[in-house]
């Protein structure tokens, strides 16, 4: 059901209704690096963007309140612990070596 969703939020929604798995929040971070890494391995023109944005610092921001996998701007700062901006940043390094 959930590969079939037109739209992430529709994915989420159905997400958060079934039983994680045993220890999903233990592997979470690693499912998600080894996806995003995939995703930039295949991509070419992806991965030439993210490798141009040097070493800059990455946010994932957004205003729906996501401070695990981003983070949200309150006045002139981020709040949140950016996970998914810091497995970018990361595999940014690992691509452009």
């Amino acid at each position: 059901q959930i590969r079939l969703c037109a739209k992430p939020g529709d994915a989420k929604r159905i997400g958060r209704q079934i039983m994680q798995r045993p220890g999903w929040y233990e592997m979470q971070e690693r499912i998600m690096f080894n996806l995003v890494m995939q995703k930039f391995l295949q991509h070419e023109t992806l991965r030439r963007k993210l490798i141009d944005t040097g070493d800059c610092e990455i946010i994932e921001g957004n205003t729906w309140g996501d401070v695990y996998w981003g983070a949200v701007a309150e006045g002139a700062v981020w709040k949140g612990k950016n996970k998914l901006g810091k497995i970018l940043m990361r595999v940014r390094d690992i691509v452009s070596a």
